[in-house]
């Protein structure tokens, strides 16, 4: 006689933990067969910007694309009695604390008046190493006409690499898009990368 069992969200959520440490488990592998390569001693984080508004609050989505090497210091990090393995409460933990210290890092200003954030509404991992943080800030009496803010991305200058923005896409349903690019005070690196950010956004004009 066959049994057969309902997966409790519990179980799913130990799969998927246990899946991350496998892979970070290869890519430590990965690392030691390539042991004599160059690599850099500054990691490379790309990262991909969404803004939007929706209900009278600003919505930033950061999506960080890291390098093997910091997945895996961040798996040590993340192993906080070091066991060896990474359980679901030490993961919750790790994102909890790696979206305090990146909400202090991005400041937002709409007309020279800053915003405040919120806690991070949203912390997941994802496929290829990427880690993606979303957060929320009121906007204020700032009325409907167009008005354009600012927003200083601290994190950029620790970690160099390639910067975009996704103007669609991520966005909500029914929110309202809004247009970033790079501000004329964004810093550049000799190979290109921007060092220090400033991204000015504004509110899409309607076709």
């Amino acid at each position: 006689m066959t049994s057969h069992r309902t997966r409790k969200p519990a179980a799913v959520g130990g799969r998927l933990v246990r899946n991350w440490q496998l892979l970070v488990w290869l890519v430590w592998l990965v690392l030691l067969s390539v042991a004599q390569a160059h690599e850099s001693p500054v990691d490379h984080v790309d990262r991909t910007l969404t803004l939007w508004v929706q209900e009278g609050r600003l919505f930033v989505a950061c999506r960080l694309q890291l390098t093997l090497r910091m997945a895996l210091l961040q798996f040590h990090a993340a192993d906080a009695d070091r066991d060896g393995t990474v359980s679901a409460p030490e993961l919750a933990n790790f994102l909890e604390a790696s979206a305090v210290r990146l909400r202090g890092l991005l400041r937002a200003e709409i007309g020279g008046r800053p915003l405040a954030w919120d806690a991070a509404i949203h912390t997941s991992l994802e496929p290829g190493l990427a880690q993606r943080f979303v957060f929320s800030a009121p906007l204020g009496d700032v009325g409907t006409e167009r008005w354009e803010g600012r927003l200083s991305d601290g994190f950029s200058v620790h970690y160099p690499g390639h910067y975009r923005f996704l103007n669609s896409g991520e966005i909500p349903a029914g929110a309202q898009r809004l247009v970033a690019e790079f501000a004329p005070e964004t810093e550049r690196l000799p190979g290109g990368h921007p060092a220090r950010v400033v991204v000015k956004f504004s509110i899409a004009a309607v076709p």
